[in-house]
């Protein structure tokens, strides 16, 4: 018998809107079998960390951990490898507070002074303060 690997994405324009597509997609994902429930980081002013506080806020601890937090390098650069590095790790320690089940580092179409690949290489958090990590590396060869 094969294993369901159904993974649902949630996004929305505000806040409000992420929650209500957020908690669809946990019901159906539960309903179906599913394996997770994806929050895409597709923009500068999509915040992972405003998201998580949003979503943390509305739904409950065991819906939390079907999350998968998407965090871009490219959308969350802090200006220096030192700062994003900071903020992803500050991000990461957050996610596992509120029950988040998995992160997604992602670099981002393009070069980049820093990227997931780095930063995972740099991180410094304790594997018990950080969700399950993966990683999409988009490599920028000209």
């Amino acid at each position: 018998r094969r294993r369901r690997t159904m993974r649902l994405e949630a996004m929305g324009r505000d806040g409000g809107a992420l929650v209500k597509a957020a908690q669809a997609a946990v019901k159906l994902t539960l309903h179906m079998g599913g394996t997770g429930v994806n929050i895409p980081n597709k923009g500068k002013k999509d915040s992972p960390m405003r998201m998580l506080h949003e979503l943390a806020s509305a739904l409950p601890a065991d819906s939390l951990r079907l999350l998968c937090m998407h965090y871009s390098m490219k959308h969350n650069y802090a200006g220096s490898s030192a700062k994003t590095k900071a903020a992803f790790e500050n991000f990461c320690d957050e996610a596992r507070r509120r029950n988040v089940g998995q992160i997604l580092l992602v670099s981002g179409a393009g070069p980049r002074p820093f990227d997931s690949v780095a930063c995972l290489q740099q991180l410094s958090l304790p594997q018990e303060n950080c969700p399950e990590i993966g990683v999409a590396f988009n490599p920028y060869i000209p």
